[in-house]
């Protein structure tokens, strides 16, 4: 009896294992190249550029006209908040839509421009990012909701990118 027990407590020890190494190997993470560059003109922007790097088509689940991403911001020392855009983060708000299927080749991108006025911090009362806010920042991009679908037929699979780290002048 209590062999068995004993069998069966490494036999759960080792399926949690092997799944917790599992997770972390996503097959389509090394798939694509996220990229932001601040523009500094007007009011200031991101240019977000997301690129199927692999050599397949692959099949997205993603919102291509609209980014749905978390901007982190890191000052160099311990302090570090977030931001995103005003219209996802409603949508967060109300429950998340139905991402769009897209189909990326290899070597096409999917490109955002973000306005820094469409923009807020992602903490209580919403404060805009504006240039003084970002100013000396490093700003980096996680995509929230980018997820491939391997087969038709097959559950999708969430991908877990994130993007260069930019200096803001």
């Amino acid at each position: 009896m209590y062999l068995h027990a004993l069998r069966i407590l490494l036999f759960l020890l080792l399926m949690f294992i092997s799944s917790a190494f599992a997770a972390d190997e996503n097959p389509y993470s090394k798939s694509f190249s996220l990229t932001i560059a601040y523009q500094n003109e007007g009011e200031g922007s991101f240019l977000v550029t997301l690129k199927n790097i692999s050599d397949k088509k692959l099949d997205l689940f993603l919102n291509a006209k609209e980014l749905e991403g978390t901007f982190l911001v890191s000052d160099g020392k311990d302090k570090e908040a977030s931001f995103l855009d005003k219209d996802y983060q409603n949508g967060q708000l109300i429950g998340p839509g139905f991402p769009r299927s897209v189909k990326l080749d290899p070597d096409v991108e999917i490109k955002w421009t973000v306005k820094l006025d469409e923009l807020v911090y992602n903490s209580a009362g919403d404060r805009a990012v504006t240039k003084e806010s970002i100013k000396g920042q490093t700003i980096s991009l996680r995509l929230d909701r980018l997820d491939v679908v391997p087969v038709v037929g097959e559950s999708s699979v969430r991908v877990k990118i994130s993007s260069n780290a930019v200096k803001i002048p």
